[in-house]
């Protein structure tokens, strides 16, 4: 597999791609933003032409997309369709780690803090399903271009591109807006995988995924644990709380605080466009404000190993061993600390 991304990184840099207005790589300096994007659509642009990945069917490019964005557990011998994971690998859609190899555990101690009083979620290292050793348990990763070109309307964004400057103060904002939407967009998709091959198949052994329909709108069963990918600890009661989640819930573009009210009423993903006075960004699952210190904003360092440490009232999310924080708080709580009245 590694060496298909080297053949395909080589065509690309030689300039052999379907499109010869495309400059060679003698023009483009990746330190450049432009350099970078031009490079980025050259290696989409070959690996559309060399390896035929569109050619895949749509319910068997869905289904390897949500099991990959929720790093669900699976067995080698789990279906896709009419084939298995383990069949399909040949085809190198995806590659496949054990958890014990691919996840961080998340009952870590948070220095200064004390748990002691704190129920722990569910933790992410145990398995979904016992599989024997010939039928291990697995987790997808698929190459993040391949998630690019199968759903550009969800992955296709320069702010998930820009991985250098994604936490600056101007940019974390930006980013975890889109990446809410698209965890919307994808828990959506999610359902209706799973709910159809369990239709299909009397063995599927994924569960089934709640959904209802209010006021003409369709809805997803979650909770913040799954919103935070289980990268969380604190009380079972405010992280496992049953939230209804519509999969088209709109991303907008609030320019003032008299747009606020509107957008609290539909329901939507926005930043704040007074963000100094409380929340920087508002979805329909919680209102986040971010907290960083100005060296560390500047260096642009990536979180890793993402925690979450809840109260009943409000979720402290931290980078640990790094000065960065979110509060995660409720809406009404927002909606008041912005001087927004929602009730009229």
């Amino acid at each position: 597999m590694l060496l298909t991304y080297a053949l395909c990184l080589q065509n690309a840099l030689a300039g052999r791609t379907a499109d010869s207005s495309i400059p060679s790589k003698k023009s483009i300096d990746l330190k450049d933003e432009a350099g970078f994007m031009t490079m980025w659509k050259i290696v989409c642009l070959s690996i559309r032409e060399h390896y035929h990945i569109e050619s895949i069917e749509p319910h068997v490019r869905d289904h390897i997309l949500v099991l990959w964005y929720f790093q669900k557990e699976i067995s080698l011998s789990h279906k896709l369709n009419g084939q298995t994971v383990m069949e399909m690998q040949g085809k190198s859609y995806y590659f496949f780690e054990t958890p014990s190899n691919s996840r961080p555990s998340t009952q870590q101690k948070i220095s200064g803090v004390d748990n002691q009083s704190m129920d722990v979620s569910v933790d992410s290292q145990q398995s979904q399903h016992h599989h024997s050793l010939t039928d291990p348990s697995v987790v997808l990763y698929v190459p993040f271009v391949y998630c690019s070109i199968w759903s550009p309307e969800l992955f296709d964004k320069d702010i998930f591109l820009h991985t250098t400057d994604q936490l600056s103060e101007q940019n974390l904002p930006k980013f975890v807006a889109q990446l809410h939407y698209t965890t919307y967009s994808m828990l959506g998709k999610y359902a209706k995988v799973v709910n159809e091959m369990r239709k299909l198949h009397e063995d599927f052994v994924l569960p089934p995924v709640e959904t209802r329909t209010v006021d003409g709108v369709w809805q997803v069963k979650t909770s913040l644990d799954e919103i935070y990918a289980h990268a969380a600890i604190g009380p079972k009661a405010v992280l496992e709380e049953a939230l209804w989640i519509d999969p088209e819930t709109p991303l907008l573009h609030v320019p003032s605080k008299r747009d606020i009210p509107s957008a609290l009423k539909r329901n939507a993903i926005f930043i704040s466009p007074v963000r100094h006075h409380g929340a920087d960004l508002v979805a329909p699952h919680a209102a986040e404000q971010y907290k960083a210190s100005v060296s560390f904003a500047s260096r642009g360092h990536t979180i890793s190993s993402l925690l979450v440490i809840a109260t009943e009232d409000n979720i402290i999310k931290f980078g640990r061993g790094l000065i960065h924080a979110a509060s995660i708080a409720r809406l009404e709580d927002t909606a008041k600390s912005l001087g927004v009245d929602t009730t009229t």
